[in-house]
């Protein structure tokens, strides 16, 4: 995605010098790959126009025998909304906590499921989860490591995957959720429409 083109305040050191690198490269002449049509066009407005083509990811391994692990927090057998995926403003986190709040007044034993590794929206995705009432905030569970089983789990057993994500360049939780049979509701920006297609629900972001 490009959002660290557009949000240089947000994007780490690093990251923000591969920014620069990429610059260079297209200032002499580099032709760019992306993973998404949506990229592609982005890539076409912030630099002009180069050589860009986009070559599509496939979805991640997916075999239906590997080993399955529930996951130590949470009650197992409640229904949860899933969100995957390190925890970045990008990612509209706290817009989801808000949006469960409305969802835990209508399905009094559901759960929110946050899994994913901390990252630069972390102290406001903490922030979102302290204005939730005490009940429901209860029923929000974090999982900060998540290994493959565990994962397999989430996505097995979630009633939706949530992907509110302010852009994506490609998104791979879009198809795990999809290989998994679990239903998607999800933002339209970046290439989230591209990557999802008629599977899921979309809207604005």
């Amino acid at each position: 995605d490009c959002w660290f083109l557009d949000h240089p305040e947000d994007a780490h050191p690093d990251v923000a010098r591969a920014g620069q690198v990429l610059r260079r490269a297209i200032d002499s002449g580099a032709h760019v790959m992306t993973s998404s049509n949506a990229t592609t066009d982005r890539v076409r407005e912030l630099f002009g126009a180069v050589d860009v083509s986009t070559v599509h990811l496939g979805p991640p391994p997916h075999d239906p025998q590997e080993r399955r692990t529930a996951p130590a927090l949470g009650d197992p057998d409640a229904p949860f909304v899933l969100a995957l995926g390190t925890v970045e403003r990008r990612k509209n986190l706290p817009t989801l906590v808000r949006a469960f709040a409305r969802v835990a007044a209508e399905h009094p034993t559901a759960q929110l499921r946050i899994a994913g590794r901390e990252g630069d929206d972390s102290p406001a995705l903490g922030a979102a989860l302290d204005r939730l009432p005490l009940e429901v905030r209860s029923r929000v569970v974090r999982h900060v490591t998540v290994d493959e089983p565990v994962k397999r789990w989430l996505l097995d057993r979630a009633a939706v995957l949530a992907y509110p994500s302010l852009d994506e360049g490609f998104g791979f939780p879009l198809l795990e959720a999809q290989q998994a049979g679990t239903p998607v509701v999800a933002s339209s920006a970046g290439s989230i429409p591209e990557v999802a297609g008629a599977g899921a629900l979309l809207s604005l972001p």
